[in-house]
């Protein structure tokens, strides 16, 4: 008869520690949900506003150094090819830095791990 009591308590002790397992598992998953709406959703959304920006910078920039090829093209003033040249120079070297800023702004992104 007394083991029966004795059993019949751990049960109780068992039961109650999952129960309190799942309590703690539960606190723990809205700290980490506060933590990644707090921090992390608000870094992935600004990360993704400035590439967006950068793209449509560098798309911005692209029509301008097309508009100043035209320009050197179509100039009959001798003086005017030259400077437009060095803007042209400068366009695509602006081009190239915003380019590679963007491929390391989406290289940078966290990779979604399932860990199990």
């Amino acid at each position: 008869m007394f083991e029966v009591i004795v059993a019949f308590f751990a049960l109780i002790v068992a039961f109650a520690a999952l129960w309190y397992a799942g309590e703690a598992n539960k606190r723990a998953e809205t700290q980490q949900q506060q933590f990644y709406d707090a921090h992390i959703k608000t870094l992935k959304s600004s990360i993704t506003d400035i590439v967006r920006a950068m793209r449509d910078n560098t798309r911005r920039i692209y029509e301008v150094e097309q508009l100043v090829e035209k320009l050197i093209k179509t100039s009959e003033d001798q003086n005017i090819g030259p400077t437009l040249a060095d803007l042209r120079g400068e366009v695509t070297q602006l081009q190239e830095e915003l380019d590679q800023l963007v491929q390391r702004l989406a290289d940078a992104r966290p990779s979604r791990r399932r860990s199990g």
